[in-house]
């Protein structure tokens, strides 16, 4: 019998996908280097999404939500005081938001193939992360922080 709940288990195998995604990214970055093929599909998506969804404005308008973002999940969980789930969970949302924020501005992030790629999986980080404190609830937080007890 397992030890785990299900909200539990089921943030873990979210992590188990984001973590498969970002290696996946990698490997395309990498295969890219050596499939003409690839290159070619990843540089021409690439250029379709600088001209259309991640221009200068649509960077910005981007920003201005991820800080919106940010600040209203802070304010939310200093409102509520709860235990170290949500904090844990604003503190990755702030390593997240960094490093989102680092990929839109650093030329060297901006010269990779996954570019916009990448641009969505942090995107995507950072919204998993602010549902799991909107949605979090105390009763639930307790049961991920204690094993269950083993029934006699």
């Amino acid at each position: 019998m397992s030890v785990l709940s299900g909200k539990c288990l089921t943030g873990k195998l979210i992590y188990g996908v984001e973590l498969l995604v970002l290696i996946a990214l990698v490997v395309l970055e990498y295969l890219s280097g050596y499939k003409g093929g690839l290159m070619k599909h990843l540089y021409f998506r690439k250029m379709e999404y600088m001209f259309t969804v991640y221009t200068k404005t649509g960077i910005a308008l981007h920003t201005v939500i991820l800080l919106f973002l940010l600040l209203s999940t802070a304010f939310r969980v200093f409102r509520r005081r709860q235990g170290s789930f949500s904090w844990r969970c604003l503190y990755r949302i702030g390593l997240y938001s960094a490093a989102l924020l680092c990929a839109f501005f650093f030329p060297l992030v901006q010269a990779l193939n996954i570019y916009p790629y990448l641009l969505m999986f942090l995107e995507l980080l950072v919204l998993v992360e602010v549902g799991k404190i909107l949605l979090n609830r105390p009763a639930m937080q307790q049961a991920c922080l204690q094993p269950l007890k083993a029934k006699a």
